[in-house]
């Protein structure tokens, strides 16, 4: 079994998640770059990846405890237990009383314009970001696209968000550089679907570990503009982008743990 080793490239420090890999460390928990506590767990195709502990992101609503004054009628022991503030992001849309601009609900929705759309679909757009989706890959085959990647959010990226000034440029914020060349492929299997992007063919069966082909960079962070030619590849990350199989859309560096938007 390999060893559970802390990782120093680029790759490993500059993620949320621990600077380890997590099939080294079956079962391990591990204190992230983020702060937040990790454990390594199996997919249901039996790839482990990190997971953020219960009640540090993993869909259980946070507990906030408050102070009250002795006098106060709901003092107890001088504490109460209260939701915090986003608990709604993980309650399905429907479920949602008061939704606001931006929220992002637990069955994949976004609140747009006094109503809620499909996070990934071509109507869900908003402070100049979209998902990065199947659909827009295949309008861009051949040709750089910039990602900007973030761990899950209850809320949708703000214009600024991948800046220093925001304060996420070198910390769960982080850009990528991808260049698909049209065809697809089904993790561990050699053949690949040449020109999947354009035949959808195969169709993407639920359950399947399918990628997007096509060369992966980190980009250089210091430079902070947004043309596709001004992103410095300065690290090759991977071959392929995840494909969510259950909305047949959505495309991630790591499904388990990771969003991906582009610019429009």
């Amino acid at each position: 079994m390999p060893a559970c080793i802390e990782q120093k490239t680029k790759k490993y420090k500059s993620r949320s998640s621990p600077p380890y890999s997590a099939m080294d460390c079956k079962g391990s928990t591990k204190k992230g770059n983020d702060g937040a506590t990790y454990i390594s767990k199996p997919d249901k195709r039996g790839i482990y990846r990190w997971v953020k502990g219960v009640g540090v992101g993993d869909g259980t609503p946070k507990n906030k405890t408050i102070k009250r004054k002795s006098g106060s009628k709901s003092f107890l022991k001088n504490k109460i237990t209260v939701l915090d503030m986003d608990a709604d992001a993980f309650m399905k849309s429907a479920d949602i009383k008061s939704p606001t601009e931006g929220m992002i609900s637990k069955d994949g929705r976004v609140y747009i314009k006094n109503k809620w759309v499909n996070a990934s679909s071509d109507k869900a757009i908003l402070n100049g970001f979209r998902k990065f989706t199947v659909d827009y890959a295949a309008k861009h085959i051949n040709k750089p696209v910039i990602l900007y990647t973030r761990e899950y959010g209850s809320k949708w990226p703000a214009r600024n968000a991948w800046t220093k000034a925001a304060g996420n440029a070198e910390n769960t914020y982080s850009r990528m550089k991808f260049i698909p060349n049209g065809d697809a492929g089904i993790m561990g299997r050699k053949k690949k679907f040449v020109n999947w992007l354009t035949t959808r063919s195969p169709p993407i069966k639920e359950g399947t570990h399918f990628y997007v082909d096509g060369k992966t960079f980190f980009c250089n962070n210091k430079a902070q503009r947004t043309s596709p030619y001004d992103c410095d590849p300065d690290e090759f990350l991977a071959d392929g982008l995840q494909v969510d199989t259950k909305d047949k859309q959505t495309l991630s560096t790591n499904l388990m743990n990771t969003e991906v938007f582009v610019k429009v």
